[in-house]
């Protein structure tokens, strides 16, 4: 399972090699002199599309350059463990070693596979440190995933707590579930748009 592991995080690091953007993509009116970027998605659009300085951008889960191994992918930390139930009810020295290591070693590629996000919060604390003063923030093209929004709730504690934040969704229902996890974070002023939206605005601001 760990050759599987390895082979599947080069298969992402290949991909998100891949990705280019075209020098004749509509842009997003998202650069700021002043702003400080967390970005998800491991490529370098950030830089290489919008040309924003590499020190504003702190990259979570790693980026595309650096080595493969260094990506960070996973799920929610607080799955529970694959076990069947005769493993969970029983003691498994009473059960068949054949049936028991397969599960066990499932457990162990299970645990390998979360993501370590309070770890992450840890090891970028200089970063938080920097939102100290931030009174907008702009979420683009986030999930709000479970297993992320601990880094919405680190976020909501560091920046101020008048701050406003304006965060895009995309699908139907999505703008209740982003409204409902920023309340329960201590969001206070949110802001819901849809990113065409914002890309309208940018075009009418060349026509005029």
């Amino acid at each position: 399972m760990r050759e599987w592991r390895e082979e599947m995080l080069r298969g992402l690091f290949e991909w998100v090699k891949t990705l280019r953007q075209s020098g004749k993509a509509p842009k997003l009116p998202i650069v700021s002199p002043d702003a400080q970027y967390l970005n998800f998605n491991y490529t370098r659009t950030l830089e290489d599309h919008y040309g924003i300085d590499p020190c504003q951008i702190r990259h979570i889960h790693g980026v595309v350059g650096l080595s493969w191994d260094r990506l960070r992918l996973g799920h929610d930390s607080e799955v529970e463990d694959p076990l069947d139930e005769d493993v969970n009810d029983y003691n498994p020295e009473m059960l068949d070693e054949d049936r028991v290591a397969p599960v066990q070693q499932l457990n162990d590629h299970v645990r390998k596979w979360r993501k370590p996000v309070q770890e992450l919060i840890q090891q970028n604390a200089d970063f938080w440190e920097c939102l100290r003063e931030v009174s907008k923030v702009i979420v683009l093209g986030f999930s709000f995933g479970r297993v992320d929004e601990p880094y919405m709730r680190k976020i909501a504690e560091v920046v101020r707590q008048d701050a406003v934040w304006r965060c895009s969704w995309y699908g139907k229902g999505e703008d209740v579930k982003i409204n409902k996890i920023l309340t329960s974070v201590g969001v206070r002023n949110i802001e819901l748009f849809r990113l065409y939206e914002m890309a309208r605005g940018e075009q009418r601001g060349k026509a005029n």
